[in-house]
């Protein structure tokens, strides 16, 4: 079907089927909704750093998309991740994943890359590993063509990866808001007008 959004949640709603949880020994799962930023309404979703190494994520309920040939997933986004002040220091960061539900997950890779590289320091499980790092200086709208898991149910999940220590720092972590999947024929660019614009490949869409 021509424009048509699949999955949406603005965070409005409550937890709404989505969950969190740790995925490292710490045990240690910081994600939960606040109200201390949004890009839209008054609630997103925040991890906070952790003073040790750890990992922990946040899930989406299930997106179905079956019958769906193209499709994009979407969302808007704040970091600032701990980087003891230097520019070219990325101990802690987030990356997005995919899994089908069976327990599987991989990384899905946002149209133009992530903006850096985590460094192989002290325990960060994604140590060498490309992800969003130090700070996005601002909300900013992430994309990701969804189009090879075309026509299964998929699973998204906002992994945080934090190396063993913090430091003097106020840094608040990772903000999710306004989680969409659209399908081709959407206004996928976010201009209020569909136009040539909005046609995949997905490439061609203005993140």
């Amino acid at each position: 079907p021509k424009g048509q959004v699949v999955f949406f949640d603005n965070m409005e709603s409550g937890t709404n089927g989505w969950l969190h949880l740790a995925l490292s020994a710490s045990q240690t799962d910081n994600w939960q909704q606040s109200s201390e930023r949004s890009a839209s309404g008054q609630i997103s979703w925040r991890v906070s750093p952790h003073a040790f190494a750890g990992s922990d994520a946040l899930q989406s309920p299930f997106i179905n998309l079956t019958g769906i040939d193209n499709a994009l997933l979407t969302f808007k986004q704040y970091y600032s991740f701990d980087d003891c002040g230097q520019a070219d220091f990325a101990p802690d960061g987030g990356r997005v994943e995919i899994s089908d539900g069976s327990g599987d997950w991989q990384v899905l890779d946002p149209i133009g890359g992530y903006p850096g590289v985590l460094d192989v320091i002290c325990d960060n499980p994604l140590s060498g590993q490309a992800a969003y790092v130090q700070n996005s200086n601002g909300w900013q709208t992430a994309v990701f063509d969804l189009t090879p898991y075309a026509n299964q149910i998929v699973y998204i999940r906002f992994r945080s990866a934090w190396d063993c220590d913090n430091c003097a720092s106020d840094a608040p972590g990772w903000f999710i808001d306004d989680v969409a999947v659209l399908s081709a024929g959407a206004d996928t660019d976010g201009d209020g007008v569909r136009d040539e614009d909005d046609d995949f490949p997905a490439s061609n869409i203005k993140a």
